[in-house]
């Protein structure tokens, strides 16, 4: 699913999700998402700012994730190296994933998700996925494009608009 050409790494630039939250979700296309998932642009924008975790830590779980089920261990330089960003970025990162209990983290050891970090990042890969199928084979987007709409939308989506998506999906094949 994630070739390298296409998505130099399994996080998402939280620079992207900034774009998408800047641009796509406007008022101009707010009869769009009405029509796609059922709610407007002000339901998304209440989502987007009522959330505990920013899409950017969203992209770490999943790296981290994604890292865990490669090498069956994760350091801070692997996460840097994945994301494209800094150790100090990453340090920062670790440090407030661990606040909230999502990451088991210590400055020089190796790291871990705690339960409910694990299943914050398989909820942010699954959705990625489903986002991903519905572009590139709904929408007949192409697989770069595919990507990076899935990687955008992946964490503004509501659940609810998600599970719309997923009946939308299942009912049109």
């Amino acid at each position: 699913l994630f070739t390298p050409s296409v998505r130099k790494s399994a996080g998402c630039p939280w620079v992207q999700a900034r774009f998408l939250s800047d641009n796509l979700f406007s008022e101009s296309n707010n009869l769009i998402l009405d029509k796609l998932f059922g709610c407007p642009y002000n339901f998304f924008m209440q989502e987007i700012k009522g959330k505990n975790i920013s899409s950017s830590l969203e992209d770490y779980l999943e790296a981290i994730y994604e890292i865990y089920t490669e090498k069956r261990g994760v350091r801070a330089i692997d996460i840097s190296k994945k994301l494209g960003v800094g150790r100090s970025s990453v340090t920062e990162a670790l440090k407030t994933l661990a606040q909230k209990h999502l990451v088991n983290y210590s400055r020089y050891g190796v790291l871990s998700l705690t339960p409910t970090g694990e299943e914050a990042a398989k909820n942010v890969i699954e959705r990625h996925k489903v986002l991903y199928g519905f572009f590139k084979n709904t929408l007949k987007l192409d697989e770069q494009e595919a990507q990076e709409n899935a990687c955008r939308v992946e964490h503004v989506l509501s659940e609810k608009a998600f599970r719309s998506l997923i009946d939308f999906v299942n009912n049109s094949s």
